[in-house]
């Protein structure tokens, strides 16, 4: 239900008494309220309840899980990207991504809670904490979360392991988007001491990460061409289904540092405090920066404190005992060098393409989506040919003998009783079509 059947029980008696006939005896308030069911069957005050009317009071939940048509199609999807990282160990990056929801953060002389929900810390016996809690705040800080998998041996292994890195983003002129998750991603992956030749994502399904956009299937071919991959796939989770992705849970792990603070940014210059006092949204913001660039910069370095702040209240979590990182957030210049990548597909593709229409007469770039990629609603899939003399793709990184194995992520197949075959079964099939067509 996402309505209660009253505010409280005086509403509800009003209710009542406006459907019951002229001069009907109404009781009072306090012996309506006798015949719900009890809050807590173990009080003694449970005991002057009659449970005549099915009735009781109770919070809101606010974990809703959503039911949708797709869930177990997407489950297969999500179980065949798991095993398929367990068949190329040794050769396969597995990453998590996500952004936890945004930090507030207050203006001048009122430190605000970063999150709503409290929790008991530690202070000395003669401090007071106490911080402010409003609803709406002018600036916040969205941390965006990495989790690069440590891949187990089996499918019943766990998957909820790996190095955590966070990244810090203003909500109003640093805004997620696919190109900055994966310039981000990339400047990770490079500082790493692996270099694998697969890359395996799975992420949820917001605008910055839906697969059947075309800015996150370019920002995807640009990151297949910058690491020189053999084979990458993105793998969303379904609408409503967020929590499938399992940095959801790391998501905890960081509202327990941030319970420790109050956020309020420094002081900028009087005219630009003059300026974002007239703001009343983020488009106010970024609108008003476009005529004074001086905005952005003042009030990113503004925030600096903050951002180092929590930077130090992260590293110091860990997951696995295995402590956190922090990155900083990828800069236009940083994204822009990062596109140029796709340029070596089809060098008249800019980042305004963001549409199907825009790249039609694009040839080149048709040709290479075509060739290498595979387009799924829950998946997204690059992969080489192997051809050494194509003119389309690269030759290959990894070995001949495992590139060859390589299937890609399998279309789930609905078996007997309308369940989905197992990965196994379905790569047996895909590999038996594709060496016997007849059968």
């Amino acid at each position: 239900m996402h309505l209660a059947r009253a505010i409280s029980v005086k509403d509800l008696r009003n209710q009542i008494v406006k459907i019951c006939p002229e001069g009907t005896p109404i009781p009072s308030v306090q012996w309506l309220k006798l015949q719900f069911w009890p809050k807590n069957s173990w009080n003694l005050s449970s005991l002057q309840y009659t449970e005549n009317l099915p009735l009781k009071f109770m919070i809101q939940v606010r974990q809703l899980h959503l039911n949708h048509i797709d869930s177990h199609y997407a489950s297969a999807i999500f179980r065949y990207l798991k095993e398929l990282a367990i068949k190329f160990k040794d050769h396969t990056w597995l990453v998590f991504l996500d952004d936890k929801h945004r930090c507030k953060i207050e203006e001048l002389g009122h430190p605000v809670a970063a999150i709503e929900r409290g929790k008991q810390v530690v202070v000395t016996t003669h401090e007071t904490f106490a911080i402010s809690d409003y609803d709406f705040t002018k600036c916040s800080l969205i941390p965006s979360v990495t989790m690069l998998c440590n891949i187990p041996d089996n499918i019943e292994g766990s998957f909820y392991r790996g190095q955590v890195n966070i990244g810090l983003k203003d909500a109003a002129f640093q805004a997620s988007s696919a190109l900055r998750h994966m310039t981000e991603l990339y400047d990770i992956l490079l500082h790493t001491e692996m270099h694998h030749p697969f890359l395996m994502l799975y992420t949820d399904g917001g605008p910055d990460h839906k697969n059947t956009f075309l800015r996150v299937q370019l920002s995807l071919i640009a990151m297949f061409i910058a690491l020189d991959l053999d084979y990458l796939v993105a793998v969303r989770t379904p609408p409503g289904h967020s929590w499938k992705n399992l940095v959801e849970r790391i998501m905890s792990i960081l509202n327990l540092g941030m319970q420790c603070v109050g956020l309020m940014r420094q002081k900028m210059s009087e005219e630009m405090e003059k300026l974002i006092s007239g703001c009343n949204s983020l488009e106010d913001m970024r609108e008003k920066a476009k005529t004074n660039h001086q905005l952005e910069k003042e009030l990113l370095q503004s925030m600096e404190p903050i951002r180092v702040l929590l930077s130090n209240l992260f590293t110091r979590q860990s997951l696995k005992d295995e402590f956190f990182k922090v990155f900083e957030p990828a800069t236009k210049t940083e994204m822009e060098n990062f596109w140029e990548s796709v340029h070596l597909v089809d060098d008249s593709i800019t980042i305004e393409d963001t549409s199907q229409k825009k790249v039609a007469n694009k040839p080149k770039l048709q040709e290479f989506m075509e060739h290498c990629c595979q387009k799924c609603l829950y998946f997204f899939e690059i992969k080489k040919c192997g051809n050494n003399e194509c003119n389309i793709c690269r030759p290959i990184r990894s070995n001949p003998d495992v590139f060859k194995e390589l299937k890609g992520l399998p279309d789930p197949i609905p078996g007997p009783d309308d369940h989905y075959m197992s990965f196994s079964e379905v790569y047996e099939k895909k590999i038996t079509e594709e060496h016997c067509p007849s059968l």
